[in-house]
C-alpha cells in the first residue's frame, strides 16, 4: 500500500508533462488502491490524452488473461477488478470525448477477458454505422478476441459478418 500511496503523491506532484511517464508500469504489484486510482485518472477528461492512455495500458495489463502478473492482487480481488476495468474500459471506448483515448480503450479490451455487459456494449459499438470505421474494427476485434464459449459473442458474429465494414472477421488495425 506504500507504493500506492507513494505513486499517488509523485502523480499528484508532478508536472503535468512527466505523469504519463509516472504511470508506466504502475501496474505492477497492484492492489486495489492502486486500481481504483488509475481509474480515476481515466475518468479525468481534464487530464492530458497521454496520461489517461498510461491509465488504460496499465488497467489492461491487470486485468489482462495473457498471463501478465497481476501484482498483489489476490485471485477474488483480481476477479472483480478485471470486471470492473472490463466495463469501465468499454463504457470508455463507447463514449469518451477523446477519439484517441477510446481507440487506446479498445485495443486494450482485446486483452480482457470481458463480462457479456461490456461485450454487448462493444457489439453495440461496432454496429454503431454513425461510428468511425477504425472504431467500428476496433470493437469488433476486441469482441472476436472474447472466449468461444460467450453466448453474446457467438451471436454477434453472424451479425458482424453481414455489414460492409466488418465482414470477414477481425481486421486488427
Amino acid at each position: 500500500m506504500t507504493a500506492t500511496v507513494d505513486l499517488i503523491d509523485a502523480f499528484r506532484n508532478a508536472d503535468p508533462e512527466r505523469r504519463a511517464r509516472l504511470l508506466r508500469g504502475c501496474e505492477a504489484g497492484a492492489d486495489r488502491a492502486r486500481v481504483d486510482f488509475l481509474i480515476e485518472v481515466l475518468e479525468d477528461t481534464a487530464q492530458d490524452p497521454m496520461v489517461r492512455a498510461e491509465a488504460i495500458r496499465s488497467l489492461g495489463l491487470i486485468a489482462a488473461i495473457d498471463g501478465e502478473e497481476p501484482g498483489r492482487l489476490f485471485d477474488e480481488e483480481l476477479d472483480a477488478a478485471r470486471n470492473l476495468i472490463g466495463e469501465i474500459l468499454a463504457g470508455i471506448a463507447n463514449r469518451d470525448p477523446d477519439d484517441d483515448v477510446r481507440v487506446w480503450a479498445l485495443r486494450d479490451l482485446s486483452r480482457c477477458d470481458l463480462p457479456d455487459s461490456a461485450i454487448r456494449v462493444l457489439v453495440g459499438l461496432a454496429l454503431a454505422e454513425n461510428e468511425d470505421a477504425l472504431l467500428r474494427t476496433l470493437a469488433a476485434a476486441a469482441v472476436y478476441a472474447q472466449a468461444p464459449e460467450s453466448v453474446v459473442r457467438t451471436e454477434a458474429l453472424p451479425v458482424f459478418d453481414r455489414d460492409p465494414i466488418l465482414a470477414g472477421g477481425p481486421h486488427p488495425a
